[in-house]
């Protein structure tokens, strides 16, 4: 068993009209995910963030199992990124592309 830590740029921020907002997009990749065979570990963890500003999570992982990890933008996000970070600083995953809506996957 080992230790990550997480770091990203999570917006996710509840919203009204048209626009599928993140709770419905959450339970849209939870089923997608759990339909594949993966099942979930830990909270769901909500929260704003101002532009440019990051948060960090750390968690205990087991070493022969494969993680997904999904930050969802709301109403307004244009760019949602995640890093996935060693306790020893090693950069293991990133995802940096512009899109409202990050996802990494490590095994």
């Amino acid at each position: 068993m080992g230790t990550l830590a997480v770091m990203g740029a999570f917006l996710l921020v509840a919203c009204s009209g048209a626009d599928r907002g993140p709770g419905a997009r959450i339970i849209a990749v939870h089923n997608t995910l759990q339909a594949i065979g993966f099942s979930q570990v830990g909270e769901f963890s909500e929260g704003a963030l101002d532009q440019g500003r990051s948060q960090q999570f750390t968690f205990d992982f087991e070493d022969d199992d494969c993680y997904v990890f999904v930050a969802l933008g709301g109403t307004g996000v244009r760019d949602v990124d995640l890093e996935l970070v060693s306790p020893e600083g090693e950069q293991l995953a990133t995802d940096t592309t512009t899109d409202r809506q990050a996802v990494l996957q490590v095994c």
